[in-house]
This record gives C-alpha cells, sequence and structure tokens, in this order.
C-alpha cells in the first residue's frame, strides 16, 4: 500500500533528506516518491551538504514528486547566486520546485562571521532580489552589504518556482507572509506556536492585500513501536536543540520558557524536555501517535508536513511510514473533506 492521495491531490506528508548521504539520495528520492510521499526537501545545516545540490539530485531522479530546499540561507549566499541556483532546478524539474531560503540560525551564523547586523532587513533585501531574478527582471538595488548594477539572469526560468521562507520570530513570520508564496514553519514548533504563527501570517499578508502563503510545517520524527521509545530517540536531540536556542518564540507559544530557563542551569540535555513538550514538539511514538501529531499540524494550519525521520536507519523510517502512517493519514483527510 502507498500513500498516495489521488481524490483531493498530492499527499500532505513530506520528507526532510536529512542524516542521508549524498551518494543515497537519488534512490531515497525516487522510493519516496514511489511509496506515495507529497515532497521531498533537502536541508543546508552547516558545514554539511549544500542543498542546492541534494535538492538537484532529488529532482533529476524523479518525475512527479515536489522537491524543495529547506532552506538556503541568504546570509550565506549572494541572492544572484540563489536565484541562479534556483532557476537551474526549476528548469530540471518544471512546476516541481519549492525554493526556500531564509536567515538561518544565528549559532550556525556567527562562527563563520556572516549573521548580519540587520537580520530582517537583510532577509527582506534579498529575498526581494531574488523574487526580481527569478521572473527575468533586470535589477538595480542598493542596500547595507547589497550592491546590484543591471544585473539580470541569463536563463531565468519559464515559470517562476515558489518562493518559500523559513520564519521563526513574530516579525520574520509576517514578513513571510508579505513577500512569500510558502512559509516553512520550524521543526519544533508546537501546535500552540503553529496557530500563532498563522497568525502573524496572516497579518502580513493581510497588510499587503496578498494571497495567504502555503505553510509547509517541518517536524522532528521517528516512529517506534510504542510512545516510550519514540521519545527517548528524540529525548537528547530536542534538548541539545532547547539548551542552545534558549527561551524564545518556540517556548513561549506553551508558555514554557520560564521553565526551561530554569531547567538550564541544572539539567543535561537529556533532562531538558520533559514528555508532554516531547509529544507537542516532536512527531514520535507508536503509529497512531505519529498519525496524531502529523493530523494537529494539519489542522492547525499547516498545508503540509515535512517529517525529518531520525535515527540509524533513515529509510527505513520512511518506510514503515508510508506503510502505516501515510494511509491513515491520507483516510483522515479524505473523510474530513
Amino acid at each position: 500500500m502507498t500513500g498516495q492521495l489521488t481524490e483531493s491531490g498530492r499527499c500532505p506528508v513530506g520528507v526532510l533528506l536529512a542524516g542521508i548521504a549524498p551518494s543515497r539520495i537519488p534512490d531515497v528520492a525516487r522510493e519516496a516518491e514511489e511509496l506515495g510521499f507529497g515532497s521531498v526537501w533537502a536541508p543546508e545545516d552547516y558545514p554539511q551538504h549544500p542543498a542546492s545540490v541534494i535538492a538537484a539530485m532529488a529532482a533529476v531522479a524523479t518525475t512527479e514528486i515536489v522537491v524543495g530546499t529547506g532552506v538556503v540561507s541568504l546570509a550565506t549566499r549572494h541572492p544572484v547566486v540563489v536565484a541562479m541556483e534556483a532557476a537551474a532546478l526549476a528548469d530540471a524539474a518544471p512546476g516541481r520546485i519549492r525554493v526556500g531560503v531564509g536567515l538561518g540560525l544565528p549559532a550556525t551564523l556567527e562562527p563563520l562571521g556572516c549573521l548580519p547586523t540587520r537580520p530582517l532587513a537583510h532577509v527582506r533585501e534579498h529575498t526581494q532580489v531574488v523574487r526580481e531574478l527569478l521572473t527575468g527582471a533586470t535589477v538595480t538595488r542598493s542596500a547595507p552589504g547589497l550592491n546590484l548594477t543591471g544585473v539580470s539572469l541569463d536563463h531565468p526560468p519559464d515559470s517562476p518556482p515558489p518562493l518559500y521562507l523559513g520564519a521563526l520570530g513574530p516579525r520574520m513570520l509576517e514578513l513571510a507572509g508579505a513577500l512569500a508564496d510558502g512559509v516553512i514553519i520550524s521543526s519544533l514548533g508546537t501546535e500552540a506556536y503553529l496557530r500563532q504563527a498563522v497568525e502573524r501570517i496572516d497579518k502580513g499578508r493581510s497588510d499587503r492585500n496578498r494571497p495567504m502563503p502555503a505553510l509547509t510545517a517541518f517536524a522532528w520524527y521517528h516512529l517506534a513501536d510504542d510512545d516510550a521509545a519514540g521519545r527517548d530517540a528524540l529525548r537528547g536531540t530536542v534538548g541539545g536543540a532547547l539548551g542552545a536556542l534558549g527561551p524564545g518564540p518556540l517556548t513561549d507559544a506553551d508558555g514554557w520558557s520560564n521553565n526551561l530557563d530554569q531547567r538550564r542551569q541544572s539539567s543535561s540535555p537529556n533532562d531538558l524536555a520533559p514528555d508532554h513538550w516531547l509529544d507537542e514538539m516532536v512527531v514520535a511514538g507508536d503509529p497512531d501517535r505519529c498519525t496524531a501529531g502529523i493530523l494537529r499540524r494539519l489542522r492547525a494550519g499547516a498545508d503540509a508536513v515535512v517529517v525529518c525521520p531520525m535515527g540509524a536507519d533513515p529509510m527505513d523510517q520512511i518506510r514503515r511510514t508510508a506503510e502505516v502512517v501515510l494511509p491513515a493519514v491520507n483516510a483522515e483527510r479524505r473523510a474530513g473533506a
């Protein structure tokens, strides 16, 4: 059995191609398509594999599945280079590419010496340049760290691919609503966070009288035989991330920030995230819990949920998900249609 949702369009569950060697990407992407997933996304975490290269490998190995970058940092790449890469991807897989861009995590940008002093303005200016170039426009623009004079792409795409913006804080979410065709929601976003994000995105788009962008929620994921095993597989990773990020929008939404601040003073990563936090922040557990976690995000406003399989064998997670989770998600979606 596959997870293909034929009655109402593409399956709303995708796969983040994280933790997979480049040599395996074509086979994994091809199998994800055959199993009925709606999309595959190439992550970019420094200093690992470049998203545009992974996305290109996935695109040429497949014929129908959506292929996205999630996300390319606008702090590490010149916007002309981002647009060149996006145009090439769009030519390789017409109609199937989603160009995910964003700032990136400050903790990974600071060691590289490329964290902008005005992140919001930087993302705004660079996103606008990428969009204009992809439409075939000639761009002249001057802004801090950006000086373009009469620049255009030699090979703009026949149809510009949708531009997605990865956003976390309230102002960046509003900017995404104002500028982007789609928004990528953080992997640790809870249902409460997602609902607040939808409100911020809606405000940004309504201020500009734009359509509501498509929302894609990423989610760390582990399908296990029971809920405890699923939580335990992700506990240390989530705790490490919370320890590095500290209190912020992801924990504010559920009222956890003060508790997290206290826990960071005395707890190891394995103790930073109690069970009820894990149940909200990630999709992990037995098939019923994983199905419910995906459906909660869809009901909270996501148009798609992209799972990031964590563990020693991501491909085994992908196959088992297609067998026991996708059919349940699609059946529920059909029933509610």
